[in-house]
């Protein structure tokens, strides 16, 4: 009997890791692919919101290249921390590559998932120390919410990434979301 205790715990504890970023915890993006896409499409089908929050921490690169990768995954595992400390208990965070993450936030409206996505950036400002003389590690975040934005997955998905684009392009450590695309693609093209 104790080894079939044993086996089962050892099945459990594999069932629990498995679909997760060995670094950060997240879920990963395989999951992302399916447990994301399912969340939308049911919250879609009942009428309910949904938004996706996309996040990438800013200028990660070279602060990998200044201070190497060691240093650079300590600064993947506090962000993901701080994120799904900051998120629902019924939100979902995924890493989706490198320095990015995906937020799927159940039942958030577009103001409040502007709101959730200005509560994470700042929390990761204020939070993440500087590293060795480096400069204070931000984020920036682009959203979309169904069905005002996109009714799916897919358009949620591109129109989140074009946003995050946005937010890089205007100078970093920002959120857009739609009601501050006006201002943030002139800002983008100014520069």
């Amino acid at each position: 009997m104790f080894d079939l205790l044993t086996y089962r715990e050892r099945y459990e504890d594999l069932i629990a890791r498995s679909g997760r970023d060995a670094l950060t915890g997240a879920l990963d993006r395989g999951r992302l692919e399916h447990l994301g896409r399912r969340r939308i499409e049911e919250a879609a089908l009942a009428g309910k919101p949904v938004s996706l929050l996309m996040l990438d921490i800013d200028h990660f690169k070279s602060f990998n290249d200044r201070f190497g990768h060691a240093a650079g995954d300590v600064v993947l595992l506090r962000i993901a921390r701080i994120v799904m400390q900051t998120v629902g208990s019924d939100d979902a965070v995924f890493r989706y590559g490198g320095e990015e993450f995906v937020v799927i936030a159940m039942e958030l409206t577009r103001a409040a998932a502007l709101a959730l996505g200005e509560r994470i950036r700042r929390e990761v400002a204020s939070r993440m120390d500087a590293y060795a003389g480096s400069p204070l590690v931000t984020v920036s975040i682009g959203l979309a919410t169904c069905a005002d934005d996109a009714s799916d997955y897919d358009g949620l998905f591109e129109c989140a990434d074009r946003r995050l684009y946005l937010a890089n392009s205007a100078g970093r450590n920002r959120v857009v979301g739609a009601s501050g695309i006006a201002a943030e693609i002139k800002a983008a093209r100014a520069v």
